[in-house]
């Protein structure tokens, strides 16, 4: 008996051999094969279907029937180097599935990109052989020898004058530099990757010769003074000085500064050169400024500038602005009976201002008993005195300068009078009369 057994599907395909890993350079183009997906079924019934679940982003194709994997767009290792599908084997009923990596193999694609547009390197004049001038830096996105860079100047100028080491990119300097002969040196500079078909960018490279600091600013003329009342609004003008410098650039540029003769910071100079006021003057306090200004040279490195000082003279001018202060008590006393044109004190004010500003005179409320000098302020009696008339007199002295307009102080003087033995005791009544007992005892009340 010959028994037949009919196939059944009850076994999924299984692929012929996993894991799956593929290179594909990023040179390959659309339609071109990347391999052929095989995989077995052990039922004899069934028709085996394979299809890309996902992990392409669209760059491959997969043929259903034969398992062709395709390309379908180009590829490019800088944006994805490393693509991992999931495919699918059906056979209708069954199916497996597998992951196929698929790895971008680089290619000489990418011509290198310098960091910057241009470089500019600045040098001082005086720097020796062997400067580190500075060095260009170049990137290639490709791998390997492909992203290997070279670099060449390719310019015919000042090769005498710089080196360039062609691995790190550093420039260094060979030859002295003179700023007064050349200013400036520009270069043309490739880099090249080691592909095998090379690709190169080029660039330009300026290096700048700096001016060596070497001159002092000059302060023309060499002394600068001015007179300002010192009733001048605050932002005024008070001079201008100038300092010029013979060195370039920078080193040229001046910088002025107020580094002296201003205690109270009164004053403050401009860019230009230009001395104002910032508060308000006072002669009374300070009468005369040497203001020290500091021209000051403004090279790249502080502790290699240079200045210069020059001495400004501000005279402050007198206003009146300034009343008399008496300086003397307000109170003394004098003695009853003093003899006419007898001095009884000296009054004493002063006026800080100068000149007529501060010249003084005295003057004294109307008095029939005292009388006041007007220049030298000395009070004296010119009428009699008595204490036992009036013990006290109130005068009002005045003090006034002679500015214009004038401006005057008044204080109120009081004079006490002194008493004298002036006058004999006097009986009231004259005549006094009593009667005594005989008896009266001894240390008896007689008469008061």
């Amino acid at each position: 008996v010959e028994i037949t057994v009919l196939d059944k599907n009850d076994s999924p395909p299984s692929f012929a051999s996993a894991p799956l890993h593929y290179t594909v350079s990023e040179e390959f183009g659309p339609g071109q094969t990347v391999s052929t997906i095989r995989a077995e079924d052990p039922d004899t019934i069934g028709q085996l279907e394979y299809k890309i679940l996902g992990g392409d982003d669209g760059k491959f194709g997969l043929d259903s029937d034969s398992g062709v994997l395709k390309l379908t767009d180009s590829l490019d290792r800088e944006t994805k180097d490393v693509y991992r599908l999931s495919v699918r084997c059906s056979d209708g009923q069954q199916y497996t599935d597998t992951v196929v990596t698929i790895e971008v193999s680089d290619s000489n694609d990418n011509p290198p990109v310098f960091l910057e547009q241009a470089y500019s390197f600045d040098i001082p004049e005086n720097a020796m052989r062997g400067f580190r001038v500075g060095q260009i830096q170049a990137a290639d996105a490709d791998l390997g020898a492909n992203a290997q860079l070279t670099f060449t100047v390719i310019s015919d100028w000042a090769n005498d004058v710089f080196s360039l080491n062609p691995q790190t990119g550093v420039f260094t300097l060979t030859s002295k530099l003179d700023y007064e002969e050349v200013q400036h040196y520009i270069l043309v500079v490739q880099a090249q990757d080691s592909g095998i078909h090379p690709l190169s960018s080029t660039l330009t490279v300026y290096c700048n010769v700096l001016d060596l600091n070497d001159n002092s600013p000059i302060f023309d003329p060499m002394s600068y003074s001015n007179d300002v009342f010192e009733n001048i609004t605050i932002g005024s003008e008070i001079v201008t000085v100038s300092a010029t410098d013979l060195d370039s650039g920078e080193n040229g540029k001046i910088a002025y500064n107020i580094t002296g003769g201003d205690p109270n910071n009164d004053f403050r100079i401009a860019q230009n050169g230009t001395i104002t006021t910032i508060r308000h003057l006072d002669r009374e306090t300070i009468s005369l400024y040497n203001l020290i200004v500091t021209a000051t040279d403004q090279a790249m490195e502080p502790q290699k500038r240079l200045y210069s000082t020059v001495q400004v003279t501000v005279i402050v001018k007198d206003v009146n602005d300034m009343a008399p202060e008496f300086v003397t008590p307000n109170e003394t006393a004098v003695i009853e009976n003093i003899a006419k044109n007898s001095m009884v004190m000296a009054i004493k004010a002063i006026d800080k201002d100068e000149g007529r500003n501060g010249y003084i005179e005295y003057s004294l409320s109307q008095n029939p008993v005292f009388s006041l000098g007007s220049v030298d302020g000395v009070l004296r009696v010119s009428g009699p005195i008595d204490r036992e008339l009036r013990n006290n007199y109130t005068v009002m002295v005045t003090a006034r300068d002679r500015g214009e307009p004038p401006k005057s102080a008044n204080m109120s003087l009081l004079v006490r009078i002194l008493d004298e033995n002036d006058n004999s005791p006097i009986f009231d009544p004259k005549q006094y009369s009593a009667t005594v007992a005989e008896n009266a005892s001894i240390g008896a009340m007689v008469l008061r």
